[in-house]
C-alpha cells in the first residue's frame, strides 16, 4: 500500500476552540524502597546483648524511615513547561535548552574549510529576541553541539523553533547521530532546508550508512512551506516500535508549526547505539546559514499528533486564552469568532493565497466554517459547531468540495503519484467517513507506464483492492461530484468572514 496523508479527525478540549486529536497522557512514577539491614551480635555476654538491642532499635528506626520514604516518593515532573505554564498532555523532555542563560553542556563548533567534521572553537554565543525571551543566534560562521545527550532508545522526539535569515540548498537545521565521515559508517538523521526553484521545504533525511540505505520524509506540498525572517516550530518524532516499509527503517513524522506535513520511513537506531551527538546549524558538508534557535527540547519517546499540537499551541496561551479554555460559548458566532482570532494569531492562513468562507453542508441553521491556509503543507480546515465547541477536520488544499444541504463533503489529495478520496458526513459535530479510496504507484520512486504512456496505478476502496472502473463507481455511488460546490472559488478575507458571521 502506498502512503497518503489522509484527513484526521480532531476536536477541541474543554471550551477551547483548538483543533487537536484526543490527547494521550503518559506519566512514569518511580517507586523506590527496600532496605536490608544485616548485623551480627554475640549473645554470650550481657554487654553484647545490650549492643544487639541497641542495634535492633536503630534498625527499627531506619526501617520506619525507609517505609515513610517509599510511601512518599519524589515524583518526576509529568508535564512540559512552556512560558511558565505546565502542559499536562506533553511529557517532560529529557533535555531542553531555552537559551535564557548561558546553556550548560554545549560547545561551539566550526568548519575551517571544506567538508570536515566540525571542530571545537572558542566562539562567544550570540543572542537575539526569540519566540520566548532570548534565542540563540548562529551567524553562519559556527554551529552548536549539544553534548551528553547519550543513547535515548529506539523512540525519540525533538522540537525547536527556528528563524532563518537566509536559506540555501540543504541548509542544515539539525543533525543527529554520526557525521558523514564516521569510520564505522553508523546511522544519522538530519533536517535540512531543500530549495527547488519556487519550492521551499524542510526535509527529514536519515541514513543507515553501514548498509547503504537512506530515507526521506518530505512535506505533502513543497510550495512556500518556509520563508526567511519568520519563526517556525519544527518537530520530528521517531517511533521505534513501528516497523517502516523498508528494511532497517522505523516510522517517523515531521511537523511544521503544529501540523503534520509528512510521515514515513526513518533509519533505525540513530539514538540507540554508541554515543551519538546533536548539532544545530551545522554538519560536516552543507553550507552554514544565519539563523536563530529557541526552546530546543528532546524526548526519549515518540510524541503523538495531539501532543505536538498542544506543545505548539502553548506558546500562544495567555491569561486571557487560558481563562477562555473554561468558557462555554453561548452562540456559534462567538465560538467561530474566537477560533478565527486564534487561527489569525498563529498565522495559519496566508492572506494572499488563502481565505475563509461559510458553507452549508448539513442543512441546519448553523453554517460550517471553511478555512483555506493557502499553503500546501498546512492544507485546509472544515469547522462545525457542536456541544458549545468548534470541532474541526484537517483537509488537503487540492480538492475540497461539498454537496450543499445533503451532509456530504469530499477531500481529495494527490502528490507524487499517491492520491486519496475521502467522503465525509457530519453527525453531532463528528466527522464520519462514508467512503475512502486510495490510488497511486506501487513504488512512486519507480513509476511504471502502460503502452499508451499512462502511469500504472493500484486502486483501493475502503482498503480493498479494486480496478480503476470499480474505484470510480464506488466513489460515484457515495458522492455526486457533478452537484458539488467548491468554496475555494469564493474565499473572502479575515475581516470579511468576521462580518459574514456577525451578520448571518
Amino acid at each position: 500500500m502506498f502512503w497518503t496523508r489522509c484527513g484526521k479527525q480532531i476536536r477541541t478540549s474543554g471550551g477551547r476552540n483548538i483543533a487537536v486529536l484526543p490527547a494521550v497522557f503518559l506519566c512514569a512514577l518511580l517507586l523506590a524502597g527496600g532496605v536490608a539491614l544485616v548485623w551480627h551480635a554475640a549473645a554470650n555476654r550481657a554487654r553484647d546483648r545490650e549492643e544487639e538491642e541497641a542495634l535492633a532499635e536503630q534498625a527499627k528506626a531506619q526501617g520506619a524511615g525507609a517505609e515513610t520514604q517509599a510511601a512518599e516518593p519524589e515524583r518526576t515532573p509529568v508535564g512540559e513547561v512552556v512560558r511558565g505554564r505546565t502542559v499536562d498532555s506533553v511529557p517532560k523532555s529529557v533535555r531542553s535548552y531555552d537559551f535564557e542563560e548561558e546553556p550548560d553542556g554545549v560547545q561551539t563548533v566550526i568548519r575551517s574549510g571544506g567538508e570536515q567534521i566540525p571542530e571545537d572553537a572558542d566562539v562567544a554565543l550570540q543572542y537575539v529576541e526569540g519566540i520566548d525571551g532570548k534565542a540563540l543566534y548562529l551567524d553562519g560562521t559556527y554551529g552548536l553541539r549539544l553534548d551528553g545527550i547519550g543513547r535515548l532508545g529506539a523512540s525519540y522526539s525533538a522540537a525547536f523553533w527556528i528563524r532563518a535569515d537566509e536559506l540555501c540548498d540543504w541548509s542544515p537545521f539539525i543533525h543527529i547521530g554520526y557525521d558523514l565521515f564516521d569510520s564505522e559508517r553508523r546511522c544519522r538523521l538530519w533536517i535540512g532546508q531543500k530549495t527547488d526553484g519556487s519550492s521551499v521545504a524542510p526535509i527529514l533525511s536519515s541514513e543507515q550508512a553501514r548498509d547503504g540505505v537512506s530515507f526521506e520524509i518530505r512535506p505533502d506540498g513543497m510550495a512556500d512551506t518556509m520563508q526567511t525572517g519568520a519563526w517556525y516550530h519544527i518537530v520530528f518524532t521517531v517511533d521505534g516500535t513501528k516497523t517502516g516499509s523498508r528494511p532497517d527503517s522505523v516510522y517517523g513524522t515531521l511537523y511544521v508549526s503544529g501540523v503534520m506535513v509528512g510521515e514515513g520511513d526513518v533509519a533505525r537506531d540513530v539514538l540507540d547505539a554508541g554515543d551519538p551527538e546533536i548539532y544545530l546549524g551545522i554538519n560536516c558538508w552543507d553550507e552554514l546559514f544565519p539563523a536563530a534557535y529557541d526552546d530546543v527540547r528532546i524526548w526519549d519517546r515518540a510524541l503523538d499528533e495531539s501532543q505536538v499540537w498542544d506543545l505548539y499551541d502553548a506558546y500562544y496561551q495567555t491569561d486571557e486564552t487560558a481563562a477562555a479554555d473554561e468558557t462555554v460559548h453561548t452562540t456559534w458566532k462567538d465560538a467561530y469568532l474566537e477560533y478565527l482570532r486564534e487561527i489569525s494569531a498563529k498565522k495559519y492562513v496566508d492572506e494572499n493565497t488563502g481565505g475563509y468562507q461559510l458553507v452549508n453542508i448539513d442543512g441546519d441553521a448553523v453554517p460550517e466554517l471553511f478555512i483555506e491556509s493557502g499553503r500546501m503543507a498546512y492544507g485546509a480546515m472544515l469547522c462545525t459547531y457542536a456541544n458549545d465547541q468548534v470541532q474541526a477536520e484537517y483537509l488537503s488544499s487540492m480538492g475540497f468540495s461539498y454537496i450543499e444541504g445533503e451532509n456530504l463533503f469530499r477531500d481529495f489529495m494527490g502528490h507524487m503519484d499517491a492520491y486519496h478520496d475521502i467522503v465525509y458526513s457530519l453527525t453531532h459535530g463528528k466527522f464520519l467517513v462514508q467512503g475512502r479510496g486510495e490510488y497511486g504507484a506501487a513504488d512512486n520512486g519507480d513509476v511504471q507506464f502502460d503502452a499508451d504512456g499512462e502511469p500504472i496505478y493500484e486502486y483501493y476502496w475502503n482498503d480493498v483492492p479494486v480496478t480503476r472502473e470499480e474505484y470510480d463507481g464506488q466513489l460515484a455511488a457515495v458522492y455526486d461530484e457533478a452537484r458539488a460546490t467548491d468554496p475555494g472559488d469564493s474565499l473572502c478575507s479575515y475581516q470579511d468572514i468576521k462580518e459574514k458571521i456577525e451578520n448571518y
